[in-house]
């Protein structure tokens, strides 16, 4: 199975050209002139948003299980890189359609540094059967939900439909087409989940795609829960519950369609299908940007500390501080007198800093109570999955500053946390040596612990935002 080598790199490392909503795309146009593109940290997922990435273990499994061997399959709305480089390393003949000749590039060039070459195709899914003419073993997508994601403003883009009777017409006629392109007896999965609508009822787009397979000829054949980002979601959930007892969503319905007679499985589909026994499930490679370790700041010397710099790294610029307490520590914090909200620690009501710092200094340093965001705090993934230097942390009176040490020598206490000390030691030692950007492993709790603790700081940064958009007048 791909998924210890090839599938964490697609996961961590699928490129990708989208946005959340219209304004959150226009939020994020405004960052176009900073100093994020020259460093590779437009995708940190603390300061930016990009669209969600395509699990590689899920289309191995769809692979295997509903293609016969060395069959072609059809994606109507491409995307990303994951599904094609998956299904080509895999020995499938892969055609992808996506309306972002930006995206299709990005793909290809992918795919061409791991040695593949699926077919991806620029253009309206709306004319499928002129740009993708032939017969298909294999229909395999994740549509466009609406307008939860926009994906460009192109006229013809579904994500940018008047309304969603308008995006289920265009929909529901490019999924009747494909059907027609799917050969006899195949399958067809749609991964998928509802989405609601400006007043927060659901549109019921899983049913709406269950009806225009079957309006198409294919028949709903077996349904699977693909559950995502549970570690985060009380924190994801928790104003949206409050606001308007909206539960908090963390899955997507898989949905297996078959177009032909059932009793005709056995015969075309193999009766063996590999195990994939040499996943690897414990680790996650990642890269390290040799550029961003190699950015000077002052050493973390408690002199400095309590003198120079004041431990500003967890104060906002906008005043309070900016710690992220991953719901697996919040009882300790608590238990210290911390107060937790929404997956942050809460400012000191008097000093409005950080209520375990004294003298400017923190008094869980060096103890077991410190949190992981605390210490991993100079380092972040960005959405390629590579380790870079938060931003902020060049606006820190420390860049540059002092002794001006390599990042990943000042911040070495970090680098063995996130990396653990033998492989930290690893890489630093091929630093010193003048590498380029390396590839390193670390486990997947401490990777989920990374992408978690910035959708709690992405989620604070989301909220500032809207509350100066209400705040803002014209």
């Amino acid at each position: 199975m791909v998924g210890g080598g090839l599938a964490n790199n697609m996961a961590n490392k699928e490129q990708t050209a989208s946005y959340k909503s219209q304004s959150r795309q226009s939020a994020l146009m405004k960052t176009g002139d900073s100093s994020a593109k020259d460093f590779g940290t437009e995708g940190n997922i603390s300061e930016q948003t990009g669209t969600s990435i395509f699990d590689p273990v899920l289309c191995e499994l769809v692979y295997r299980w509903f293609n016969v061997n060395g069959g072609s399959i059809l994606d109507p709305f491409a995307g990303g890189s994951v599904r094609g480089v998956v299904a080509s390393y895999l020995g499938y003949a892969y055609t992808g359609i996506d309306l972002s000749q930006a995206q299709i590039e990005a793909n290809r060039e992918q795919a061409e540094a791991i040695g593949v070459n699926p077919t991806w195709i620029v253009g309206d899914s709306k004319n499928i059967k002129e740009l993708a003419q032939g017969e298909y073993d294999l229909i395999f997508s994740c549509p466009p939900y609406y307008d939860l994601e926009v994906y460009s403003d192109d006229p013809n883009d579904l994500s940018t439909a008047s309304d969603y009777e308008a995006f289920i017409s265009g929909y529901s006629q490019i999924i009747s087409d494909a059907v027609s392109m799917l050969k006899d007896n195949r399958f067809a999965c749609f991964v998928v989940g509802d989405i609601r609508d400006k007043k927060g009822f659901y549109h019921n787009f899983v049913s709406d795609t269950i009806k225009a397979f079957q309006d198409a000829g294919a028949l709903l054949y077996n349904e699977a829960i693909l559950v995502t980002s549970v570690g985060s979601l009380p924190v994801r959930a928790g104003r949206p519950f409050v606001s308007g007892r909206k539960l908090g969503k963390t899955h997507q319905n898989i949905l297996i369609f078959y177009k032909g007679d059932p009793d005709k499985i056995k015969e075309i589909f193999p009766a063996e299908i590999e195990a994939g026994l040499d996943i690897d499930t414990d680790r996650v490679e990642i890269k390290i940007s040799a550029k961003m370790a190699r950015l000077s700041f002052a050493g973390c010397s408690l002199d400095y500390i309590k003198n120079v710099c004041h431990a500003r790294c967890c104060e906002k610029s906008t005043g309070g501080i900016i710690v992220t307490i991953h719901p697996n520590e919040q009882d300790v914090i608590e238990g210290l007198g911390g107060v937790v909200k929404d997956g942050l620690l809460q400012p000191d009501n008097s000093t409005n800093k950080c209520p375990f710092k004294l003298d400017n200094l923190c008094s869980l340093h060096n103890t077991n109570d410190k949190p992981f965001g605390c210490i991993a705090s100079p380092f972040t993934l960005n959405k390629n999955g590579t380790l870079i230097v938060r931003n902020r942390y060049r606006l820190l009176k420390c860049y540059d500053d002092g002794d001006k040490i390599p990042a990943y020598k000042a911040f070495r206490a970090s680098l063995d946390l996130i990396l653990g000390a033998e492989e930290a030691e690893r890489v630093c030692q091929l630093l010193d040596d003048g590498e380029g950007d390396i590839t390193a492993y670390i486990t997947r709790d401490n990777y989920n612990m990374l992408i978690e603790n910035d959708e709690i700081k992405h989620q604070d940064t989301n909220s500032e935002m809207i509350a100066n958009e209400g705040n803002t007048t014209t």
